[in-house]
This record gives C-alpha cells, sequence and structure tokens, in this order.
C-alpha cells in the first residue's frame, strides 16, 4: 500500500515492501480507478508504512529506535518470555546468526507456519526443530547473561516447554478434549 495525494494505491510486482524500495524508480502502482501509474520510492514512503504495518520488528523513524513487537498474548507466567527472548538474542547476535544460516530465508518462513500449524511438530527437511529451539534458547540465555542483569530467568518457561514438547496451545487443546468448552474457558479466561 501506498499513499499519494491523499489516495490509497496497490503496489503492483512486489512481494514485499523492501523489494519496493529497492526497484527505487522502476514501479507501478494502482489506485481505485484502476489505471496503472508509475511510483517513485523515497523516505516518505518509509515513514508511512512505518505508522501503517504491522511488523514483528520495525524501524521506528520519529524515535531513531528499532522496535520489536513481540507476542502480547503469553499466559501470566510468561509475560516477559518473549522479550527476554529477542533481547537474548540481539546480545548474542553472532551465535544466533549462524543458527540462522542453517537454512534460507524461504525455508525459515516455511518453518515458521509450519510452527504455527504444529507447534513442536513443525518440519523443516533436514533441520532437527526441536533441537533447534534449544539452541536459539541456549542463544539467548548467554546473551542475557552478558548483561548481567538476571534477566535469563525470564527464559526459564520456554525451557520448560521445549522439555514437555509443548506451547500453551497444546495444553489448552488437551484440557478441551478431555473436559469440554468449561475447562478451555477456565483456562483462557483474563484474571485480574
Amino acid at each position: 500500500m501506498f499513499k499519494l495525494d491523499f489516495e490509497f494505491i496497490k503496489i503492483l510486482g512486489c512481494k514485499t515492501f523492501g523489494q519496493y524500495l529497492e526497484n527505487g524508480k522502476n514501479n507501478w502502482g494502482e489506485p481505485v480507478s484502476g489505471k496503472r501509474i508509475k511510483l517513485i520510492a523515497d523516505e516518505q514512503d518509509i515513514h508511512f508504512h512505518s505508522g501503517f504495518a504491522w511488523w514483528d520488528a520495525r524501524l521506528s523513524p520519529s524515535h531513531g529506535t528499532l522496535e520489536i513487537r513481540a507476542c502480547g498474548q503469553q499466559p501470566p507466567d510468561a509475560t516477559l518470555a518473549v522479550s527476554a527472548l529477542a533481547l537474548g538474542l540481539i546480545e548474542n547476535l553472532s551465535e544466533a546468526e549462524k543458527l540462522y544460516k542453517q537454512l534460507t530465508h524461504v525455508q525459515w518462513q516455511k518453518l515458521r507456519f509450519d510452527a504455527l500449524r504444529h507447534g513442536f511438530g513443525a518440519k523443516a527437511k533436514g533441520f532437527n526443530v526441536v533441537k533447534s529451539i534449544k539452541i536459539l534458547l541456549e542463544i539467548a540465555k548467554k546473551g542475557l547473561q552478558k548483561r548481567n542483569l538476571r534477566e535469563e530467568k525470564y527464559l526459564d518457561v520456554l525451557f520448560k516447554r521445549s522439555a514437555k514438547r509443548k506451547n500453551p496451545s497444546d495444553e489448552i487443546t488437551q484440557a478441551f478434549r478431555k473436559n469440554g468448552i468449561q475447562s478451555l474457558l477456565e483456562r483462557t479466561a483474563i484474571r485480574i
């Protein structure tokens, strides 16, 4: 999506916003009228998208920061787990990059969607997912330990999930199958 003179324009021929930016002057768009128009990528497009798109991680040009939009639906015992994981990986980026390079970006994307569907049962050809989760957690733990603020304790719940090979969704599904809808509602109720 692109905005030009108060009109939203669909970007054509680009799979990602990054590709649109790389194309520079070689972009095409389609407004509501359906007539193709030439688009030129510039800095204002980044500012527009940084307030519009909900990326997992995004630049925030107005604040000069990198925002990580971690999962906000963690159980009460894990509210800081995903943030700690992200921070730990950032603090140990060289080891995280070694793990990342074991697959191509496309393979990671496929694995992400497989993990959304199958949790710990996710598969990537020639890649041990469960072993890699443990390696990822160790990388993050080392990164947090470097900070010497005892933040690695927030990863404990993720280590436990990895050891049991069950995530909160698995546990809720199991409770539902065993005791029905009331059990599911009790487990997912918001408590203040």
